[in-house]
């Protein structure tokens, strides 16, 4: 049961670190802002690229602490489109972490009436879920875009 590059992050995931010592690899400190990074979301393409590929393990359990502060939460959310926007700049993907048509606020509000399908998506892969926790997730997903076009406008703006 292979892995892909997205699912590095964070995941149950194993692999074997004599394959990343073979192959150079280690996770990319350029991929982090304050407390927030992708390095891991980054590693996985770089294992991707080399060919190699971690073992989903179903039954290792892994978890981290998620923020109890709204402002960290919204903070989190802004840098981590901010730094995917690097990883998407560095492994040339167009269209995998954001939909670019939802900046313009009309189109988001015409997504609305998708959203009892992904609540159904979202909550048949989580166990416990809420309308509450759902709308939080879809705020997430709004600052998250903020901080994605955020990043790639600075990029663009350093660029030229």
């Amino acid at each position: 049961n292979n892995t892909s590059a997205f699912n590095v992050d964070t995941k149950n995931i194993i692999f074997k670190i004599a394959d990343l010592k073979i192959h150079k690899l280690k996770f990319d400190i350029d991929f982090k802002i304050g407390w927030f990074d992708n390095a891991d979301i980054d590693m996985g393409f770089s294992m991707a690229y080399k060919g190699l590929n971690g073992r989903f393990i179903k039954e290792l359990k892994i978890w981290h602490e998620e923020t109890e502060s709204f402002k960290y939460f919204i903070k989190k959310g802004y840098n981590r489109g901010r730094l995917s926007y690097k990883v998407a700049n560095k492994w040339n993907l167009s269209k995998q972490f954001v939909n670019l048509d939802f900046v313009n606020w009309k189109n988001y509000l015409k997504s609305i009436k998708h959203w009892p399908g992904e609540y159904k998506k979202y909550f048949s892969i989580i166990e416990k879920g809420n309308l509450l926790s759902f709308f939080l997730i879809k705020l997430y997903e709004r600052f998250f875009l903020k901080g994605y076009v955020k990043q790639s406008m600075a990029e663009i703006t350093a660029n030229s």
